[in-house]
């Protein structure tokens, strides 16, 4: 659970940072190849899971951070 949690404060940070919403990184991440939903980045967002390596990529680059 502890890593669920550290993933969605990251990405709540990262997108607070960028001034992005949920809706900004789902239209974002389609332009580099990624296709998410907005149930999956709710998820992701509220600390219920936590993406694959591939997902976390897109979002790392969308969002301008590390994939790490």
């Amino acid at each position: 659970m502890a890593r669920q949690e550290a993933f969605s404060a990251r990405l709540i940070e990262a997108m607070a940072r960028t001034g992005m919403k949920q809706a900004d990184v789902i239209h974002t991440a389609s332009k580099y190849g990624g296709r998410l939903g907005k149930s999956q980045v709710s998820q992701y967002a509220n600390g219920k899971t936590v993406p694959r390596r591939p997902v976390g990529e897109v979002l790392a680059d969308v969002l301008g951070v590390p994939a790490a």
